[in-house]
């Protein structure tokens, strides 16, 4: 089935981990220049700025976006939806489409995606969107766009599956303790290399999640996106940018990790394990593990301000904290 339309429109965990501090700030690293690449969005309410980077990405006065809403089983209320927020945020020419995989070598989804400017995958569950996708000529589709310079972004089960590695959910994973090999991963479809994302990061507790599939793996930056929190990787950069209303979480093992020796369903052992914090403006160097603050800190709203934003909302979505001026 193919479908399309074009609508008008708690951090207890931290201090345990701290092996090495990220380095003092220096000077700030220049605007990257224009011409797509890489935004990945940690759920909840997205903030209009995050949509407007997107599009300012690519260059372009008017870029063609196209919403591919796969992870969920309510297509014509999540892309519609997102169409309308993409249109608020400027966009004029904004389609989404709805595809299964028997479906994905069809010339009109890869038309369709080879026109885009915009790439962007909605929530709902990642395996649904890697069972789509993966080792299809949709999958090879979605990667040309970034490499002509285009913007491939994604929230929340969309996050999830833009690094090598995608966490496809609790399963065995404990939220107690750190286990040898208890992490469920599936490969993403590695629009950055090296890298294992998780999403709602804070929010929902995820850090051992995100933690053991760094151990487990060995060899991948974990990045935790919070809700409405975006990590964004220009082309032709490996320095991510933060921007958004809560925090980003990067989790990685030094050169000089060491890991005890372990059987699966053991309880993890390592050293060397180095933790940064990152907010809005902050800038993170993914080869050189290397941090740039920004000159001011975001301030955090007080709980009574966070319990109003979810009940206005009805769900789970992050307030609005107070924060610097935005640039």
């Amino acid at each position: 089935m193919i479908s399309m339309s074009g609508l008008p429109c708690a951090l207890p965990f931290a201090l345990l981990l701290l092996q090495g501090a990220p380095a003092a700030p220096e000077s700030r690293p220049a605007s990257a220049p224009s011409g797509g690449g890489v935004v990945a969005v940690g759920g909840g309410k997205m903030p209009d700025r995050i949509y407007r980077r997107m599009l300012d990405l690519t260059g372009k006065a008017h870029p063609k976006v196209l919403i591919l809403p796969l992870a969920t089983s309510e297509p014509e209320k999540s892309g519609p939806a997102v169409d309308l927020r993409f249109r608020e945020n400027g966009a004029q020419d904004v389609e989404w489409k709805f595809f299964t995989r028997k479906d994905a070598p069809n010339a009109e989804v890869l038309e369709a995606i080879g026109k885009c400017d915009v790439l962007f995958f909605p929530g709902g569950d990642q395996k649904k969107i890697l069972e789509v996708l993966r080792g299809t000529p949709a999958q090879s589709a979605v990667s040309e766009v970034l490499r002509r310079g285009g913007v491939v972004g994604g929230t929340s089960a969309g996050c999830e599956v833009l690094g090598d590695l995608s966490l496809t959910g609790s399963g065995g994973t404990r939220t107690d303790l750190a286990v040898q090999g208890a992490t469920e991963v599936e490969p993403g479809l590695s629009l950055i290399p090296g890298v294992v994302f998780d999403q709602h990061f804070l929010k929902r507790s995820r850090f051992l999640r995100l933690l053991g599939a760094t151990l487990d793996s060995g060899r991948h930056v974990g990045i935790g996106v919070d809700e409405s929190t975006a990590v964004v990787l220009p082309h032709g950069t490996r320095q991510i940018e933060v921007i958004g209303e809560r925090q980003v979480t990067v989790v990685r093992l030094d050169d000089a990790s060491s890991r005890a020796p372990a059987e699966p369903g053991d309880l993890a052992r390592a050293a060397g394990v180095r933790l940064h914090l990152l907010t809005e403006g902050d800038r993170y160097d993914l080869d050189l593990d290397r941090v740039h603050f920004a000159p001011k800190a975001v301030r955090a709203p007080a709980r009574s301000e966070e319990r109003a934003a979810e009940g206005e909302s009805g769900s789970a979505s992050a307030p609005a904290p107070r924060t610097r001026a935005q640039r």
